[in-house]
């Protein structure tokens, strides 16, 4: 019988670890056949996935298709590593083959006339491998290695110009901000360990309710915090913007489709355990509602094109810890607004996974597109560009449909995500949930302000004379417009109205099959989403369509005259990069040099005591050990004489017995 694509799921992959394999140590000397290989091998991967995908919707169901006993330690605990297909890792599939593979072939044009294209190619080879390995996972310590792995993928490509100091800062600063996240998701593998004696989410699910109360609202925190690390939730974001110092092609996978996409699956993943504790789970929401509505604010004053749509990515990200956070925020097992705990969960988790779905291809759609500017500009200021939208058009009018579906219009994708998440928030029916609604409210006026205000500064107005755009080659250009396409048409399977005239799968129903419930498209949300877009988009014409040429820098933007020192602030991102380096400057080396003094001067002292000790002891008796054969003798006698004598004081009965 041949086999199915779900057995041959493990290919998905194992083919971009074979071409990191291969690249990284056959093909230094032939860069062409590095990127053929790296190629093909991620685009066999996005067929393996489809085709997968297919097989799902034919009903073939949640699978664990791959299990190999890895460290049996008797009834103790037994690890194992394995293949876990169901909906939501097989949408993760999707977005992370098709991201991968289409930044894959942009990489082809892009990369062209760089030093280290092979080294270039293994290292994304090895980040796509590390990532389809984490979504297929199906134990929390398979997931965590791999979470390792992604993490080093990051260093090694957002440090790939090792030479340029900044790039290097960089990758160690996204390294070690992100480990003090993945410590906290290390403790939660050891309670699993310790206490559950299983690392399988649904065997923990099932045995959480048995912990203490304390254990069972610590331990999604813990969680929580690794993912607010890869995510880059407020306060553990400052890595992600300065991740822009690697090439284009690795933001675009960094922020649409791989590692900063990593902690919102795991939250989504664990969304039934979260849900017992709706404390925890509103620390989620709110922490999410002020990452996105702060970084929004942030990128309202920017001026590198991949600084702004850092910011943007930080902000998107938010929102969909927002959905996830609001929906558990209830419980499982109480009600609001008509709706079951276990229900507004799943919504939540509907609702927030599926603006992860759309965000990941406007969003490696605009980083593409940036890249394609700034390949051709030599620049990433925008007050630098102008003029463009006749000199790229494929560029930036795939560009601008990123920017409007980023926006929330209709019918683009982002409005149907983002409209879900509204929703949801006047779903729930709570203070928090009304809160969290204006918040989203603010955060899309802001995103469709920040955006425009980049599409109007860099692409109307004037060409610099100094500059001479011209539009990418194919390879670059192709993927802007698929990524366009699917920005397009991608939201139209969230809604159900929609779908059902297709006579194609809900994103709702393919999801959580089992779950009777569709999302209603609410007019009146939409309504009042579209009018907030709308007037971000105003705005954003009125200050900066009609750009004079003599605008040519930063000091020149209107809004700087309107905000003041607010302007300031912004620019400066609120100052939080400064407080972490007073933090780490004043605190946090001051205990690492109290750690140190410690180490050396009590842990490494009591050794060098021992060693010390033992030399002075040793010279004290070096010089019975003369070579001189009386002196030994005279010892030998001399220590007779003692131990006699000791026997004579302590036991006389022993002594006279000897002598007898």
């Amino acid at each position: 019988m041949n086999p199915t694509y779900y057995e041959l799921a493990w290919l998905i992959p194992a083919l971009p670890l074979f071409s990191f394999i291969f690249t990284a140590l056959f093909t230094q000397k032939y860069k062409d056949l590095t990127a053929f290989t790296a190629v093909a091998a991620v685009i066999a991967s996005f067929y393996l996935s489809i085709r997968v995908t297919m097989e799902m919707l034919a009903g073939a169901g949640t699978a664990q298709v791959m299990n190999i006993q890895w460290i049996p330690l008797g009834k103790a605990l037994n690890v194992s590593v394995g293949v876990f297909l169901d909906p939501l890792s097989v949408m993760m599939l999707i977005v992370v083959t098709t991201v991968s593979m289409l930044v894959h072939i942009y990489s082809l044009g892009y990369m062209k006339h760089e030093d280290g294209k092979s080294r270039f190619f293994s290292y994304l080879s090895l980040f796509t491998f590390s990532m389809l390995g984490l979504v297929l996972s199906d134990n929390m310590l398979q997931m965590f290695i791999f979470w390792e792995l992604v993490g080093l993928c990051s260093y090694l490509l957002i440090g790939y110009y090792y030479t340029k100091k900044t790039a290097a800062d960089a990758a160690k600063k996204a390294f070690s901000v992100t480990r003090a996240g993945d410590l906290g998701f290390f403790m939660a593998v050891v309670i699993c360990w310790g206490y559950f004696g299983t690392f399988n989410f649904a065997e923990i699910q099932s045995l959480y309710g048995q912990t203490t109360e304390f254990l069972a609202r610590i331990f999604p925190f813990l969680i929580f915090f690794g993912a607010m690390g890869k995510s880059g939730q407020f306060p553990l974001h400052i890595w992600l913007p300065d991740a822009m110092e690697g090439p284009t092609p690795v933001s675009a996978l960094i922020h649409a489709a791989t590692m900063v996409v990593a902690g919102i699956f795991l939250v989504a993943r664990a969304i039934m355990i979260f849900a017992q504790t709706p404390d925890t789970m509103l620390w989620v929401a709110y922490i999410g509602g002020f990452t996105a509505l702060f970084s929004a604010t942030i990128a309202v004053a920017q001026h590198d094109i991949k600084r702004i749509l850092a910011f943007s990515t930080l902000s998107q990200l938010g929102y969909m810890m927002l959905a996830l956070g609001i929906g558990g925020s209830i419980g499982l097992t109480n009600t609001s607004n008509g709706h079951a705990g276990s229900d507004l969960a799943l919504m939540g988790q509907t609702a927030g996974t599926f603006h992860l779905f759309t965000h990941a291809f406007f969003k490696a759609l605009l980083f593409l597109g940036a890249g394609s500017v700034i390949h051709s500009m030599h620049t990433n200021n925008i007050w630098e560009m102008g003029g463009l939208k006749s000199k790229m058009k494929i560029t930036v009018w795939t560009f601008i449909i990123g920017t409007i579906a980023l926006s929330g219009i209709p019918p683009f994708a982002g409005f149907w995500s983002k409209d879900e998440i509204l929703a949801l928030c006047m779903e729930v029916g709570t203070v928090h949930g009304y809160v969290l609604f204006g918040v989203a409210l603010t955060g899309a006026f802001l995103t469709a302000f920040y955006m425009f205000r980049l599409c109007f500064v860099a692409f109307w107005g004037k060409t610099p004379a100094s500059a001479h755009p011209h539009e990418s080659e194919f390879s670059m250009t192709f993927p802007l417009v698929v990524l366009a396409t699917l920005s397009v048409f991608a939201g139209l399977i969230g809604n159900h109205d929609i779908t059902h005239t297709l006579n194609i799968t809900s994103y709702a129903t393919f999801l959580n099959p089992e779950w009777d419930h569709e999302a209603v498209f609410h007019f009146s949300i939409a309504g009042i989403s579209v009018l907030v877009a709308g007037l971000g988009i105003v705005s954003a014409f009125m200050l900066y369509a009609k750009r004079p040429a003599e605008w040519t820098s930063e000091a020149h933007d209107p809004l700087r005259a309107k905000l003041g020192k607010l302007y300031t602030h912004l620019e400066n991102k609120w100052y939080i990069d400064e407080v972490w380096s007073w933090i780490l400057n004043n605190i946090l080396f001051r205990i690492a040099a109290g750690c140190a003094w410690f180490d050396r001067n009590v842990v490494d002292g009591s050794v060098d005591l021992v060693g010390f000790m033992t030399t002075r002891m040793g010279l004290i008796l070096q010089p019975v050990q003369s070579g001189r054969l009386q002196n030994y003798i005279l010892v030998v006698f001399v220590g007779l004489l003692f131990v006699l004598g000791f026997l004579y004081m302590k036991v006389p009965g022993i002594l006279a017995q000897m002598i007898q």
